[in-house]
């Protein structure tokens, strides 16, 4: 398994980019028919901010994505969940709404379900955020593990 880790589609944070500037560069390069890469699943758009969901460019960088992984990687499966923070709020609503129409436009598999299985997962008596969740919003290997199973059961039902 390969990866590529980022902070967001369109806002990077601090030194780091967003995703549309290294798929930027991959466009650069010619299609890999590599039987490795045979999925590709994008979790991206956490730290994007209201601003860029405003203005467009959000829309516009998960679009760009897309068709840079089905250009760069023309035999993978392509996946885009909506994404993995612990935000369950009305930002990371607009998100996942955008990346699903995005995905759907595209014709690649929209993995969705997580956001509403988090705010589940607050709502039961004795949650909390802290549970799953660093102070600063990344997850802790509780959280971790909480997201891989979720992904798991979501990406699974995708392909089936």
């Amino acid at each position: 398994p390969q990866g590529s880790g980022g902070t967001g589609y369109f806002g990077g944070s601090g030194a780091k980019v967003g995703l549309k500037d290294r798929i930027a560069l991959d466009l650069a390069l010619a299609p890999i028919d590599d039987p490795q890469i045979d999925v590709i699943i994008s979790t991206m758009g956490g730290n994007d901010n209201q601003a860029s969901l405003d203005n467009g460019t959000f829309a516009s960088a998960v679009s760009t994505t897309i068709a840079a992984c089905k250009y760069r990687w023309p035999n993978a499966v392509i996946l885009f969940s909506e994404p993995l923070t612990s935000d369950t709020g009305q930002l990371t609503a607009d998100k996942s709404t955008i990346i699903q129409a995005q995905a759907t436009a595209a014709g690649v598999k929209f993995v969705g379900g997580i956001r509403a299985a988090l705010a589940a997962y607050y709502a039961v008596p004795g949650n909390s955020v802290s549970d799953l969740f660093h102070g600063d919003g990344h997850p802790n290997d509780a959280g971790h593990a909480w997201f891989a199973d979720q992904l798991n059961t979501r990406i699974r039902a995708a392909l089936a």
